[in-house]
């Protein structure tokens, strides 16, 4: 059993293609886990990064029927972030 740096890190996943490297805005270019699925003529890309934690609270909040003034009380009750 690897961890995952190891795993990330592993010359036979790399050959494999089981690595990618990710550009994410905030943090960088980092290696990742690729698809689990590989098909030849429709290869599988990553589209975009996983959100940050609180990254569309927000939005979300707003889309379930809360008002600003909700999503106020939430922060400062340090319910959400």
């Amino acid at each position: 059993m690897q961890t995952f740096r190891e795993a990330v890190n592993d010359p036979q996943a790399i050959a494999n293609g089981f690595v990618v490297e990710v550009d994410h805005p905030a943090h960088g270019t980092f290696k990742n886990v690729a698809s689990p699925v590989q098909l030849s003529e429709t290869p599988a890309i990553i589209r975009t990064t996983a959100p940050e934690l609180g990254e569309h609270t927000e939005e979300i909040l707003l889309e379930m029927g809360y008002t600003w003034e909700d999503i106020s009380a939430l922060k400062d009750a340090k319910v959400i972030p």
